[in-house]
């Protein structure tokens, strides 16, 4: 979903109307009604996606009806494409933390440039926090010198 969201730019879009129609507002305070604005700009945009278990599910159902699968097997897939279906319904929650992360940094790259997108993708990254914590530790970091 994430990907996808990516791909047709409807982060950069939205946070572009955002942030113009928020403008004097303290809106990076507001992260939650900046996500929910998200979710109705992207119903309003009819945005849909493909999980790789619809794919999955697809190209199994094609093998079942080649081999002529019975009924019974054709209602299982049947269900579970229901059940994925309801998965896909959950995506925003389930990406959640992952759209909440991408909106802040197209947010804050709209409000104070590369910098603050710079800024906004730093925040939380493990990778960084892994490399501070090696440099605050002389004895840690002087081993992966050797290493």
């Amino acid at each position: 979903m994430v990907r996808e969201l990516l791909r047709k730019s409807l982060f950069f879009k939205f946070a572009t109307t955002y942030v113009a129609g928020h403008k004097g507002e303290a809106w990076g305070q507001k992260p939650e009604e900046a996500l929910e604005e998200f979710r109705k700009f992207l119903e309003a945009q009819h945005f849909d996606y493909q999980e790789e278990s619809e794919a999955k599910l697809k190209e199994l159902r094609e093998i079942a009806e080649r081999s002529h699968f019975g009924e019974e097997a054709m209602a299982s897939l049947g269900t579970l494409s229901a059940a994925f279906e309801r998965e896909k319904a959950r995506g925003f929650e389930r990406y959640r933390s992952h759209i909440e992360r991408e909106l802040a940094i197209e947010l804050m790259a709209r409000a104070k440039g590369e910098q603050g997108r710079i800024r906004a993708s730093l925040k939380n990254d493990r990778q960084l926090e892994t490399a501070i914590s090696i440099l605050k530790d002389i004895k840690v970091y002087a081993r992966k010198l050797k290493a």
